[in-house]
């Protein structure tokens, strides 16, 4: 009895152990797995662009040329605050002690063969605060890409 217990634990764990190592790795840096294909960087959607150049926690609106004026712009600031593997990242900053922002970015690229070249957001951001934005660079297959970054737009978020 005691063998057979013995037996079957050693393939209930065996098993297990085998199952671990065949899961599906995450690659961070890309959000595919190892066992899709990765695609070809001109036969990324806008979409997809989007998602591998910000985190979670960089995503603004998405902009459509509404205007905020150009008021806030002396006290915006688009600055490096962390150098990675893959270029470094970048943060939008709030220098008035104040007032609140509103802010549009472009960041622009150009991907081979990619007909989508531009991606706008809209942020806002607190007094004295900073807001990060995303990379320059973006590390994709093997190949790195520059993106720039700029604001198109900064006022000013009035009390109505």
């Amino acid at each position: 009895m005691n063998n057979k217990f013995f037996v079957g634990f050693m393939l209930l764990c065996l098993l297990t152990y085998s199952c671990k190592n065949k899961s599906d790795k995450v690659d961070s840096e890309e959000g595919t797995t190892e066992n899709r294909e990765i695609k070809n960087i001109s036969e990324l959607t806008f979409r997809e662009i989007l998602f591998l150049l910000h985190k979670e926690n960089e995503f603004g609106a998405d902009y459509h040329g509404e205007s905020f004026g150009q008021e806030a712009l002396s006290d915006i600031v688009i600055t490096a605050t962390t150098k990675t593997d893959c270029g470094e990242e970048m943060a939008l900053v709030n220098t008035s002690s104040e007032k609140q922002a509103q802010i549009a970015t472009m960041a622009t690229f150009d991907f081979p063969n990619n007909a989508v070249k531009e991606i706008a957001m809209v942020y806002t951001i607190a007094p004295g605060d900073t807001l990060p934005i995303g990379r320059n660079i973006l590390c994709y297959n093997g190949e790195k890409y520059t993106i720039t970054r700029k604001v198109v737009s900064a006022g000013y978020v009035t009390e109505d």
